[in-house]
């Protein structure tokens, strides 16, 4: 039935869906076709298509390249490509390159064409072949064009996806090439090959392989994912217990860090309190440098002070008061102003007249350069015209021109000038040949000039004349001889043209006559009794062609042909009829037959039900259920079993899961217990290593304690202190303490400078002065008491002045001492310092992992204790679990057993319904067929069809004869055509060698009048040729005469002119000149000149009558100056003696107010306040010790957290579970692929095999006409290997009378080559549901006339039977006309289908290179 139904499907397809097809070929460069010739194409048309053609004329060409185009497969032995091409050197070309188009229609039904190209180049030795990109156009929707560039692999894989058909199909099927088209008789590996890339079963194989493969895989890998999936549980256990431990160190972190902020809220007030009384300290260091610099600018006052009063002129500090001084100052201003006055007028002349004279100079030095141009251009002007009468006098002695020329002589050369002007203004040039006192004057009139002129233009024009007489002389002779020369030119050539025209003639009557030869050379002489031979052989065919078409069997035959088809028709309805019955027959007998099968079946069930609950009668008793096969109410029963029973089971498995929970959190605890013992072990091992090393000589904890001994020893023996350092003191409080010594130290010590100033200070509080500011006696600073005695005084005075030395001061010198002890202790206690600075982390990581190393060992005690308890626990829950697995496991195993008796009682129900309404049915549907049952309709329904398939046996016999006596008066028509056509051929050669003959002789008697016309003309040329040679040689000598005259002719006019032109020059320079008026300009600048020098001279007079006075000004107002600098430097001492006072009050007061600030008790708050400090400071760094401590045990937790085992733990265990769940999903799938691809491929198969078979038995039915093969098949036998790896081989088997063979090897060509073309024809009719084309290359090779009649019936009746089919197509090449005129004859008998206008032919013709080339033509399908 699905077999039925695939072969309807695809009958459907077949008729309805539009079918691929092949359009338009056009070929260029492949083999025999030219490159360089227009394209060759072929219109294949619906539905039969014939190319015929000679062989070697380029027939397989075509259905390479249909092959090429469509699967981009190259013939097979064509050298890689190399031999598919034109070849290079039969062109005469390094490349030649060639292109195959091919429009088809796809099976969308869409018109598209392909266009492969290629190119072949010739090298020195080799020649290389290359694939270029290949075109595929097409035409969108909306009808634009569209063209795509396609690399040559990827158009192989498009083009069959276009057309619908796998590439083998093409390949070996469609457009199978010549020499492979006997392949289905190859031996086994190739035909192996061929039959799976056809049947495409190779990659379905492959699949089932891979498939397997993959379930391997996937399996194996389920087992690696379950232990992936065990490994990561117990990480993900483990990382919760870092992940609580880590919570409690950032909690532990939170409480340090509030204490730590409570300790720095206390510094920060304590800090407060210190910037109070810093800045009341800096305030009293401010006072006392205040009080220092004061004392500092009355020093630099007492200096200043001195220096002014050594600087003074007069000093009248002493004798004069300061308001005298100031006026005094005024009175000099006043005077002073008057003196700079007067002294600033008389500079203001001075400036006037020297800037007057430097105008009259620079105007004096105008004067004179302009003076000295006009000068220079006033000699250029003389010499112009002396140049000028030069040039006059040298033009009329070398040519004979008049000249006339009067002189004058003149003395003054301003006279001159002046007459030169009133000269000019007469007309007359006048020529100056100096500037002395006394020259001579040629003076030439604008009549002289103008006749001069005059003169020479009448020479230039009598040169001028006389060379162009020269030249027309010249010109006159050679144009006279030129034309000699051309009349003995044309003669000359007039005799070559007719001496070309002779030969021409001569050489085209010799090719005429050669040909002539060659054309009655080959073939023999014809004579009229041979004509008359052929005529009666003609008239004979003729004859017998006619007694055959009066055959009286021409007219029975369709007759009964027409009447054994309407017998069929009758049969076919009643068959029709027959098959309906047979088909509500058979339905009925079906549903008996289901209603037998499903009774069998239902009382099998009820069977095997009873057995298994006999065998489960235990099980049951046990729980109390009474259950009996034949209870009606069975299912209820076994129902609620179940149902009790899920319900026991779901209680059973809750309580399993809290048992589970329980066993899984008691695990958790002891692996996360574990865990942190393990870890807390381990990193009791690692900090110990970590003390050892801190504790080791040269570390830092060795250092401070070294140090701690040092500090003692020194402060005992070297500053003599009683008390000392502790011996345990932390490194914080030594560091406190080592600041504290070195601020004292620092504090204690005094300057030399300052305690002389303080000494110098004592001396003067003890002056004790009066009101007024003068010294009245000597008192102690110290005790004030007064001190009346000189030696007291003395005494007194001297021992201050020793402690006010800085040399000798007693004071001076403990100080020095005890600050060189102070400095020796500074320094040591720095050294300490930074040593403990350095040391102190080795020292906090030392306490910090010694207390962290206490923890662990509690924690350690704490865990195994833990540890054991959770172990107890976990061996309870662990017992309570599988107590309740074991009730799961029970209830289980009882619905397995209760459940398949419920489902198997619930489908025993369904079927007793089912199999009593299908009883129902059966008696309402049982049909009346007048009393015949299924064997008689069966019997009548054979009987019917054996007699159609007589008839149409008998149908075939006539037709069979019909076309017999069609090839019979075909054959002798085709021989009376033959005939006809050579009586017609033979009597042309008789006309044409008669014409012949008659050319020959007229071309022999032209040849031999040709001759002797060239040799006349040939004595006529050459006397000619001699005069015309001596006639260029008189040309040549006269024109090289005329020439040599001509230049010499032509250089003395040039000459002529070119000295009139320098003469013009000068005249138009001297022109130029005497209308400008710069004589007269040089007469005024002379006048100008003298009026310069003389104010110059009067300006300088001036000025040096005005230098005295300026000197004795310029004295006066320096005295005054002097003075008045005297009396302001007297004032600036003044002012500086006050500023002394001042400075010297303000000291007093300031040292009063230090006096009353108490500096002392605010040093000793400020001291208190920063000891608070740095003891707040060490319990912040004790927080910072631990909670440096914390941290470092939290990046532990984190480090491991981080690690590759811990990292994203859960999302690594869900991932991991769900590709476990995944994995073991796919195998299941890749099970059932497996299978349905396996059973699809047996079905597909089988399917195919069979149908190829039922269309080879038809297909030799009709072809072949032999008796001994009965039938011929394809067989394919399955190789006995797994399934995964199934393989068929396939083989071609011929039946001889009940025995069948393999056909290879023992067959004959011709039905080798008969098998082939069916078999081919039956796999297109199989595969090529997408494209209905199909292409046969000399399918009559090897094939006697029967067989090639058979064959021809054969391609016919499929013609006609696909002709309605759209798009089918067929093409035949071959060089077998006489099987051309049996597809016509046998197309002609056929109906159902239009016959092809046209056939094409191919033949080589010459091109016009000479060389011959394939050409295609079409010709009417009637002239076959």
């Amino acid at each position: 039935l699905i077999v039925h139904c695939i072969a309807l499907t695809e009958q459907f397809i077949v008729a309805h869906v539009v079918m691929a097809s092949i359009n338009k070929l056009s070929l260029r460069g492949i083999r025999a076709f030219s490159p360089d010739d227009d394209e060759q194409v072929i219109t294949f048309s619906y539905p039969l298509t014939i190319i015929v053609g000679a062989n070697g004329c380029g027939k397989t060409t075509i259905i390479e390249a249909l092959k090429y185009a469509v699967t981009g497969a190259l013939p097979p032995g064509n050298k890689s490509g190399q031999a598919f091409v034109h070849d290079p050197k039969h062109n005469g070309t390094p490349v030649v390159k060639a292109q195959v188009k091919l429009r088809f229609t796809n099976r969308a039904g869409k018109s598209m064409v392909v266009v492969r190209s290629m190119e072949l180049t010739q090298k020195k030795t080799t020649m290389t072949f290359k694939n270029l990109d290949g075109t595929l156009r097409t035409t969108d929707d909306q009808g634009n064009k569209q063209s795509l560039s396609h690399k040559c692999t990827e158009l192989d894989r498009q083009i069959p996806i276009l057309l619908g058909v796998s590439k083998a199909v093409l390949s070996d099927v469609v457009f199978c090439h010549q020499e492979d088209s006997s392949w289905p008789l190859q031996e086994g590996a190739v035909l192996k090959k061929r039959f799976d890339d056809i049947f495409d079963s190779t990659r379905y194989v492959k699949a089932l392989e891979e498939i397997k493969d993959q379930k391997k895989i996937y399996t194996s890998k389920v087992k690696d994912l379950k232990a992936d999936l065990n490994l990561l549980k117990g990480h993900k256990h483990a990382a919760g217990g870092y992940r609580n431990e880590l919570d409690d160190c950032k909690h532990q972190l939170s409480l340090i860090v509030d204490e730590r902020n409570e300790f720095q809220a206390k510094v920060n007030g304590e800090r407060e309190k210190m910037v109070e009384w810093k800045d009341q300290m800096k305030k009293g260091d401010d006072l006392q440098a205040t009080v220092d610099d004061i004392a500092n600018k009355i020093d630099n006052e007492t200096v200043r002070i001195e220096t002014q009063q050594n600087g003074l002129q007069s000093d009248f500090t002493e004798t004069m008061k300061r308001e005298d001084l100031e006026n005094v100052l005024k009175g000099f201003g006043k005077t002073m102003d008057t003196d700079a006055r007067e002294l600033r007028a008389a500079n203001e002349r001075v400036d006037e007249i020297k800037s007057k004279i430097n105008s009259l100079m620079d105007q004096q030095m105008s004067s004179l350069g302009e003076k000295g141009q006009l000068e220079g251009e006033k000699r250029t002007h003389d010499e112009h015209l002396q140049r000028r009468i030069e040039l006059m006098e040298e033009l009329a002695n070398k040519y004979g021109l008049e000249l006339s020329i009067s002189q004058t002589q003149q003395t003054d050369i301003m006279n001159t000038q002046g007459s030169h002007i009133s000269a000019n203004d007469d007309g007359v040039s006048v020529f100056t040949s100096g500037t002395m006192a006394t020259s001579s004057t040629i003076q030439i009139t604008d009549e002289d000039l103008e006749a001069f002129e005059r003169s020479i233009a009448a020479k230039r024009e009598e040169l001028k004349e006389q060379l162009n007489e020269h030249k027309n002389r010249s010109r006159g002779a050679e144009d006279s001889i030129q034309n000699e020369l051309t009349e003995l030119s044309g003669k000359i050539k007039a005799i070559e043209s007719d001496l070309d025209r002779v030969v021409s003639e001569r050489e085209k009557a010799k090719k005429a006559y050669q040909k002539i030869n060659r054309t009655t050379g080959s073939a023999g002489r014809m004579r009229e009794s041979e004509i008359k031979n052929y005529k009666e052989q003609a008239k004979q065919c003729a004859e017998m062609r006619a007694q055959k078409e009066k055959d009286p069997r021409r007219t029975e035959i369709p007759e009964e042909i027409k009447h054994c088809n309407e017998k069929v028709e009758s049969l076919k309805s009643e068959i029709f009829d027959l098959n309906s019955s047979l088909k509500d027959l058979r339905k009925v007998a079906e549903d008996q037959s289901a209603v037998n099968m499903l009774q069998k079946q239902l009382d099998s069930e009820v069977e095997a039900m009873t057995e298994i609950i006999g065998e489960n009668s235990s099980t049951f008793n046990s729980r109390n259920i009474q259950v009996r096969p034949d209870d009606e109410n069975l299912f209820g029963i076994l129902n609620e079993a179940v149902g009790n029973a899920s319900d026991q089971l779901d209680t059973a498995t809750t309580e399993y899961d809290n048992h589970s929970e329980s066993l899984r959190l008691a695990e958790s605890r002891l692996s996360k217990e574990a865990a942190v013992l393990n870890q807390n072990k381990s990193t009791i091992k690692s900090r110990k290593k970590q003390l050892e090393t801190l504790s080791a000589d040269g570390r830092g904890v060795q250092r401070i304690k070294q140090i701690r001994m040092a500090v003692q020893n020194f402060e005992r023996n070297n500053l003599l202190l009683d008390q000392t350092i502790a011996q345990n003191i932390e490194p914080q409080e030594l560091l406190q303490h080592f600041t504290d010594k070195i601020g004292e130290l620092i504090t204690d010590n005094d300057q030399p400078e300052t305690i002389s100033r303080t000494m110098k200070k004592l001396k003067k509080m003890s002056k004790e002065k009066d009101a007024d500011g003068n010294t009245v006696g000597i008192i102690c600073p110290c005790c004030t008491r007064a001190l009346v005695q000189e030696d007291e005084v003395r005494v007194f005075q001297a021992q201050m002045n020793t402690l006010a030395d800085v040399t000798d001061s007693p004071i001076i010198q403990m100080d020095r001492e005890k600050a060189q002890l102070n400095a020796i202790a500074t320094r040591n206690y720095s050294t300490w310092r930074n040593s403990v600075s350095s040391s102190i982390n080795d020292w906090l990581d030392h306490t910090r992992i010694s207390a962290e190393i206490a923890t662990l060992e509690t924690s350690i005690s704490k865990g195994e204790t833990d540890i054991k308890k959770l172990e107890k626990d976990l061996e309870d829950a662990t017992g309570m679990a599988n107590d309740a697995k074991d009730e799961i496991t029970n209830l289980q195993q009882f619905l397995e057993v209760v459940r398949p008796l419920r489902d198997d009682c619930a489908r025993i129900e369904k079927k007793r319904s089912d199999l009593d309404s299908k009883k129902n049915n059966l008696e309402f549907n049982a049909p009346n067929l007048g009393g015949k049952d299924l064997a008689t309709v069966e019997n009548d329904l054979q009987r019917n069809s054996d007699e159609k398939d007589k008839l149409q046996g008998k149908i075939t016999v006539l037709n069979q004869e019909q076309s017999d006596l069609s090839t019979a008066i075909s054959q002798l028509t085709a021989k009376c055509t033959n005939a006809e056509e050579m009586v017609r051929r033979k009597e042309q050669q008789f006309a044409e060698q008669q014409k012949n003959l008659t050319e020959k002789n007229e071309l022999n008697e032209a040849i031999h009048k040709c001759d002797e016309s060239e040799q006349k003309l040939k004595d006529q040329i050459q006397p000619i040729r001699q005069k015309e040679n001596l006639k260029a040689t008189e040309r040549n000598k006269i024109r090289q005469q005329s020439t040599v005259e001509e230049r010499k002719r032509s250089d003395i006019l040039n000459a002529f002119i070119n000295e009139f032109d320098r003469f013009k020059t000068v005249s138009l320079q001297i022109e130029k000149f005497i209308k400008s008026s710069k004589l007269l300009n040089l007469k005024s600048l002379e006048t100008v000149l003298s009026s310069i020098v003389k104010q110059i001279t009067e300006s300088e007079t001036e000025l040096n009558a005005l230098t005295p006075e300026m000197e004795e000004m310029k004295a006066k107002v320096q005295d005054k100056e002097a003075k008045q600098d005297n009396i302001m430097r007297n004032l600036e001492l003044l002012d500086m003696i006050a500023s002394q006072q001042k400075l010297e009050d303000e000291q007093f007061l300031l040292q009063d107010k230090m006096d009353k600030l108490d500096v002392d008790s605010i040093i000793g708050q400020y001291n208190d306040a920063k000891k608070k400090v740095d003891n707040y400071k060490s319990e912040i760094d004790r927080r910072l010790g631990s909670k440096d401590s914390l941290e470092i045990q939290q990046r532990e937790l984190k480090r491991k957290l981080q690690t590759s085992e811990y990292k994203n733990i859960d999302e690594k265990y869900r991932v991991k579970m769900i590709e476990h769940e995944t994995s073991n999903m796919c195998v299941s799938d890749l099970d059932l692929y497996y299978s349905a691809l396996d059973k699809a491929l047996l079905r597909y198969h089988g399917v195919k095999i069979q149908e190829i078979n039922k269309i080879i038995q038809e297909l030799w039915a009709m072809v072949y006409r032999g008796e001994d093969l009965r039938n011929i098949r394809l067989t394919s036998d399955q190789e006995k290997t797994s399934r995964a790896s199934r393989s068929y081989n396939y083989r071609v088997v011929m039946t001889k009378g009940t025995t069948e063979l393999d056909m290879r090897g023992r067959c004959s060509a011709g039905q080798r080559v008969l098998a082939s073309i069916v078999i081919r024809l039956a796999l297109a009719e199989t595969f090529c549901i997408n494209c209905g084309v199909m292409a046969l290359d000399e399918p009559t090779t090897n094939l006697d006339y029967a067989n090639k009649r058979g064959l021809a019936t054969a391609l016919a009746q499929i013609i006609a039977h696909r002709a309605a089919q759209e798009n089918f197509q067929l093409v035949i090449i071959t060089h077998d006309e006489e099987f051309v005129t049996m597809m016509k004859h046998e197309l002609s008998s056929q109906t159902g289908f239009d016959m092809p206008e046209r056939y094409f032919q191919v033949s080589r013709e010459e091109s016009h290179d000479g060389c011959y080339y394939s050409k295609i033509k079409a010709i009417d399908w009637d002239e076959i």
